[in-house]
């Protein structure tokens, strides 16, 4: 009841100027004897006290708000970005002053950083922890029921970081870059009643071959630590993990994607967790990995999501100027 009172109160003091209206409209219907401009006028009164009823029972029954972290170049970037998430959320009733009323501003959904992350691996773990403690500020201050909307314009191994730090017990839909938009490809909101949605737990399930999304090469004996080639997008990281496995005397496994770098599938949750099933078993068998990684945002974080922050894990990115791909964080060290 406590609940309800506050969500009520709230939308009303932020639509107080719509409710000044409508007591405007009122007496004028009153006093107005012209009988074609009092329906107009009942009908415009209705439809505001409906959307002021429809906002109070969209926050009561869940709130929906988007988590969104970009790595810009320029200014004209990030606003584009922030428009983008804005746009996306009208379909969940999101709206930015009611939910400031709420205690989560702008400055709580959005993590914005100019230019590009450098090699130095504490910059990267310093990100992802400032996303998880944005995630606990959210869940603090909206008290549930919350469902997070993930937004991702940021480097792909940071992607796995955040993932990892978000775990499985947040109910989260991701959300993928595509040309002009962003699209939610990944649902993983608990609301399995409902098709191509999923539990978030089920990141972690089980996955025997044939797989359908990827193939995975494993060799017979795993070594401490085993490089991983992940190519679930364009450029494959294989030869230059290959290279580095023969020079180290390790073994590798490569992953491979079987779609031809571009899914036509609306729903990419099984092809995140046919890829983290194959990296949880090969955890089994070798205490540490080393991912090698091209893959979409939203598959990256949901295979993060299922490896978690206790994953003796160390994700590689690949930096064009030294021509050589680099360790940036080690999930295990973001706990």
């Amino acid at each position: 009841m406590r609940a309800w009172r506050e969500t009520i109160g709230e939308i009303f003091r932020k639509k107080q100027d719509t409710l000044i209206s409508i007591v405007g409209l009122v007496l004028a219907f009153i006093f107005v004897p012209i009988v074609w401009l009092k329906i107009l006028l009942s009908v415009f009164v209705a439809y505001s006290l409906f959307k002021i009823w429809e906002g109070v029972h969209v926050l009561q029954k869940e709130k929906h708000v988007p988590l969104a972290v970009v790595v810009f170049g320029h200014q004209g970037e990030r606003d584009s970005f922030v428009d983008d998430c804005l746009s996306q959320m009208d379909r969940w009733h999101f709206d930015e002053a009611t939910f400031s009323g709420l205690g989560v501003d702008r400055d709580d959904w959005l993590i914005s950083r100019p230019g590009d992350l450098p090699a130095d691996p504490s910059q990267w773990a310093s990100l992802v922890q400032e996303f998880a403690d944005r995630i606990y500020h959210i869940r603090a201050k909206l008290k549930g029921p919350e469902f997070l909307h993930v937004f991702l314009k940021c480097r792909t191994a940071l992607v796995f970081g955040l993932g990892a730090k978000t775990g499985t017990w947040n109910n989260v839909t991701i959300h993928q870059e595509a040309p002009g938009e962003f699209k939610p490809v990944i649902y993983l909101d608990g609301k399995v009643e409902l098709t191509d949605h999923h539990d978030p737990h089920t990141m972690k399930s089980r996955v025997e071959p044939p797989y359908k999304f990827i193939e995975a090469t494993i060799p017979d004996k795993l070594s401490t630590p085993t490089l991983v080639s992940l190519h679930l997008s364009a450029h494959s990281p294989r030869p230059s993990v290959e290279e580095e496995a023969r020079r180290r005397g390790l073994s590798c496994v490569l992953i491979e994607n079987t779609y031809n770098n571009t899914l036509t599938t609306k729903d990419w949750f099984h092809p995140a967790q046919e890829t983290a099933s194959v990296l949880l078993q090969l955890l089994e068998h070798s205490r540490e990995l080393e991912i090698y990684q091209n893959c979409p945002n939203a598959i990256a974080f949901a295979i993060g999501m299922a490896l978690g922050d206790q994953c003796t894990a160390t994700i590689f990115h690949w930096f064009p100027k030294e021509n050589a791909y680099k360790p940036v964080l080690k999930l295990n060290e973001l706990g």
